[in-house]
């Protein structure tokens, strides 16, 4: 017992990072891209972010945030990526 870590397990993985990569070419402005991040998420306590983060290339920028986490992390996490990639989609110019 000496030798183990012991969690807290109601506060293990409370808040979610969560990083998406948008393409700069989009139908609207980066302006509004954190508005538009912010109403998809409107179900979710953002604690941090949205941030535009480094880019990855010349026509791509990361979305970063956190969000917290209420009971299942990971069915948090996967319901933000989900609507941040429905979002992707939406904005991007074809």
């Amino acid at each position: 017992l000496l030798n183990s870590v012991i969690l807290e397990r109601d506060r293990e993985n409370a808040i979610v990072s969560v990083r998406v990569e948008f393409p700069l070419n989009l139908k609207i402005k980066l302006e509004k891209l954190e508005d538009e991040i912010r109403k998809v998420l409107k179900d979710f306590n953002i604690v941090d972010g949205p941030y535009l983060n480094e880019q990855s290339d010349k026509e791509h920028v990361f979305i970063t945030l956190k969000v917290e986490a209420k009971e299942n992390w990971k069915k948090t996490k996967s319901e933000v990526l989900k609507r941040l990639l429905t979002l992707k989609e939406k904005v991007r110019k074809k």
